[in-house]
């Protein structure tokens, strides 16, 4: 596994429509599972600053659980206010798998 990727959770502690709260180098990340794809977040919605974690995730997008802001999972685009600015960490995922266990790995500097 190169160097550029760190494991962040097992495949079995992301069920379909799970959330997890991460924090990698610095950077406070919300991984999220929907229809069988792994994506990664910037952890707060760009409108209050509050956490998205716990926001409901319908048709490949996050609302906000406070305000109501919805983002595009896969590239972080507001796609309703009163969000501001697009969420600016959004990591590229992949799965792999090992000897031990499947799990996935998010590769920081990556954004898309």
């Amino acid at each position: 596994m190169s160097d550029n990727y760190h494991i962040v959770a097992a495949l079995s502690e992301m069920s379909e429509g799970h959330q997890m709260y991460i924090e990698l180098d610095g950077e406070e990340i919300l991984l999220c599972q929907h229809e069988g794809e792994y994506f990664a977040i910037n952890y707060f919605c760009s409108h209050a600053e509050f956490g998205l974690e716990g926001g409901s995730i319908r048709d490949g997008c996050i609302t906000c659980p406070y305000h109501g802001a919805e983002f595009c999972l896969k590239d972080g685009s507001v796609q309703a206010p009163p969000a501001p600015f697009h969420l600016c960490a959004v990591l590229r995922c992949a799965r792999f798998a090992s000897q031990a266990s499947r799990g996935w790995r998010s590769q920081p500097g990556s954004r898309v």
